[in-house]
C-alpha cells in the first residue's frame, strides 16, 4: 500500500468530514518523524562522526609521528586501515546505510595511502596526479553505490584533479566550462545510478556548483573579453542561456524555491557585473551617482526574488 504525503492529507480534511484526532494520527503516522526515525537518525549522524574523525585522526597519527616510524610499518599501518574498513564495509552484519559510511571511510583511506607511499618514495609526481590516481582508483566502489555523500567525495577529487592541472595548462573561462562539465556528468551519473534515490541535497549540490561555474564563466567574459566574438565565449554565452532559461521554467514549473532562488540570483549578479562594466566605461567624470543606481537596483532585485520566494513557500505551506 502507498503512503499518503502531507499534501494528499491536507486534501483530504479539507473535503471530508474526517476528524482533527484522525487527521493527526494519519499525519504521525505517514509524515512526522517518530522516536524510531530520530534514533535511526542519531545512530547514523554519530557513526558517521565516529568514522571521520577515526580517519582525522590516522591522518594525524601518520603526520605527528613520521619521522619516528618506519617506511614498512607506515605502509603497512596504512594498508590495514584501509583493508579493516573494507571488511566491515561488506560485513552483512551491517545495514546498508552504515556500510556505505565505512565504505566512504575506507575510499578516504585510500588517498592517505598514496600520500603515505608518494612521500616515502618521493615519486615525484605533480599533486593532480594524487587525486586522479585516487579518483580512479575508487570509481569501482562509487559506481556500485547509490551514497551520496560518497559520489560527492567522487566529484571533489575530479573537480581537484582537473584544477590542480589547469592552473598552468588551460585559461580560466575554459576551465570553468571543463568544471560545468565534469560536475554535471558525475551528477547526472550518480542521479542515474541511484535511480531516484538520491536526496535533494545532492542534486542541489550539483544546480549550485554548475550554476557558480557558468556564472562565474560569463562574469570572466564581461571583464577580460569586453566584444565576446572568440568561439569559446560565445559558446559560454549560449551554454549560460539555455542553463539558465531551462532552470527558470522547470523552477516555473515545479514551484521550486531552490530553482527559484538560485537562478534569480545569478542572474541579478551577471547584470550587475554589466552595469558595472558599462558604468565604468562610460562614467569618465567620476561621478558616484550611477553606482548608487546599481546598489538600488540590487535591492530591488533582492527584495523581488525574497517576496517571491515567501509566497511560493506560503502557498506550499497552505496546500495550495
Amino acid at each position: 500500500m502507498n503512503i499518503i504525503n502531507q499534501k494528499e492529507i491536507h486534501i483530504i480534511a479539507r473535503h471530508s468530514d474526517v476528524s482533527e484526532q484522525e487527521i493527526g494520527q494519519a499525519l504521525r503516522e505517514n509524515v512526522y518523524n517518530g522516536a524510531k526515525e530520530w534514533q535511526r537518525f542519531f545512530r547514523l549522524l554519530i557513526l558517521s562522526f565516529s568514522v571521520g574523525f577515526t580517519v582525522l585522526g590516522i591522518a594525524f597519527f601518520f603526520a605527528f609521528n613520521w619521522a619516528s616510524l618506519h617506511k614498512f610499518a607506515k605502509l603497512g599501518l596504512a594498508a590495514s586501515f584501509l583493508v579493516a574498513s573494507t571488511g566491515l564495509s561488506l560485513h552483512p552484519r551491517f545495514n546498508g546505510q552504515v556500510r556505505n559510511i565505512l565504505l566512504t571511510g575506507a575510499s578516504v583511506l585510500v588517498g592517505v595511502l598514496f600520500a603515505v607511499y608518494g612521500q616515502i618514495y618521493q615519486t615525484g609526481a605533480d599533486t593532480y596526479e594524487l587525486f586522479l590516481t585516487w579518483f580512479a582508483s575508487i570509481s569501482l566502489w562509487v559506481l556500485t553505490s547509490r551514497f551520496a555523500p560518497l559520489w560527492l567525495l567522487y566529484l571533489g577529487l575530479a573537480t581537484t584533479a582537473f584544477v590542480l592541472y589547469a592552473q598552468v595548462a588551460l585559461t580560466s573561462i575554459f576551465e570553468l566550462n571543463i568544471l560545468f562539465s565534469i560536475t554535471m556528468a558525475i551528477g547526472g551519473l550518480a542521479i542515474f545510478r541511484a535511480k531516484g534515490e538520491m536526496p535533494k541535497w545532492f542534486i542541489y549540490t550539483i544546480i549550485l556548483f554548475s550554476v557558480g561555474y557558468l556564472t562565474t564563466g560569463v562574469i570572466n567574459i564581461i571583464w577580460m573579453n569586453r566584444f565576446p566574438t572568440e568561439n569559446l565565449s560565445v559558446f559560454t554565452l549560449m551554454l549560460a542561456f539555455i542553463v539558465y532559461a531551462a532552470g527558470m521554467l522547470i523552477g516555473i514549473r515545479k514551484k521550486s524555491p531552490f530553482l527559484l532562488a538560485v537562478f534569480p540570483f545569478g542572474l541579478t549578479i551577471i547584470v550587475t557585473n554589466v552595469m558595472f562594466f558599462l558604468l565604468l566605461e562610460l562614467n569618465t567624470s567620476g561621478s558616484i551617482e550611477p553606482f548608487i543606481f546599481v546598489g538600488l537596483f540590487v535591492v530591488v532585485c533582492t527584495s523581488l526574488i525574497i517576496k517571491n520566494l515567501v509566497r511560493i513557500k506560503k502557498n506550499l505551506t497552505n496546500g495550495k
